[in-house]
């Protein structure tokens, strides 16, 4: 792996990523930062059609409140038109809803018209409350949805060990 960081700050800019046997790229990503550090967006280093683009926004608590997800459509040409004159379409966005620290809900929206919603359960996490570590090793389960008018399904349970690490999942749900 191969990685490019900010001389002033630290930051990942650039990330390579190659297989260790071959040296072939696997992935080449363009990372962007906002001046509290919080990553904005990560797109492929190629502007080839159908690169796709992630577009993170943040809250004045610095939590993730949206990601879209974006990919590059270059407009059908002879000879083939430069990346100027791309357009990103929208294929997903997905929105964050927290209490306090603890991720709570996601809901998908996607292109096509479908939605889902991933809720999150939370108990105690590492200090022994809801929220003293910030949720650190509280994460229950996971209700996955994938239309939002259905009741979710228990699609994970995930126990955490002492030190907040996972120690298993359990897949509850037969198609898995």
């Amino acid at each position: 792996m191969a990685e490019e960081y900010d001389d002033t700050h630290g930051t990942l800019l650039r990330s390579s990523t190659f297989l260790s046997a071959t040296d072939v790229l696997v992935a080449d990503e363009i990372n962007a930062y906002d001046e509290k550090n919080c990553l904005v967006s990560v797109r492929s280093s190629s502007l080839a059609n159908g690169a796709v683009r992630v577009l993170n926004s943040y809250d004045h608590n610095d939590r993730r409140v949206r990601k879209t997800v974006q990919r590059l459509m270059l407009p059908e040409s002879v000879p083939p038109a430069p990346p100027q004159s791309a357009e990103w379409n929208t294929t997903a966005t997905h929105t964050y809803f927290y209490d306090d620290w603890n991720l709570i809900e996601e809901r998908i929206a996607s292109d096509d018209g479908t939605a889902s919603t991933n809720r999150y359960v939370w108990g105690k996490d590492l200090s022994g409350s809801l929220q003293g570590s910030g949720g650190v090793g509280g994460l229950v389960a996971v209700l996955v949805s994938e239309n939002t008018s259905t009741t979710p399904d228990l699609e994970s349970i995930q126990p955490s060990t002492i030190q907040g690490a996972v120690s298993f999942l359990a897949c509850v749900d037969v198609a898995c």
